[in-house]
């Protein structure tokens, strides 16, 4: 079975940690970006299409929600990924998620 292709958007160190033990034991998912930075992580994103990209919201250089923007306008864009988990991984010193 062909595993499930994940891109992880995080500037976190926490986050990036927690993900590399994760996907390390995973049969089903592999990890094929793990990028801090939202300028790199939008060609990273159309070079590699993933099928599942979690993406902070708070990034350094370029927000989450201008990743997803500049992304969705791109010509050579993934078209039928399964989907874009947005999140911020600490605000106001308390895990949230959107």
């Amino acid at each position: 079975m062909e595993k499930i292709k994940v891109a992880i958007i995080d500037d976190s160190q926490q986050m990036k940690k927690i993900a590399d033990e994760f996907f390390a034991k995973s049969e089903r998912y592999e990890l094929v970006l793990c990028d801090g930075d939202g300028v790199s992580a939008c060609d990273e994103i159309i070079k590699l299409r993933p099928d599942i990209v979690l993406l902070d919201l708070v990034l350094p250089n370029k927000d989450g929600f201008m990743v997803l923007a500049q992304i969705n306008v791109m010509e050579n864009a993934p078209k039928g990924m399964d989907g874009f988990v947005l999140g911020t991984t600490l605000l106001f010193g308390k895990e949230k998620g959107y």
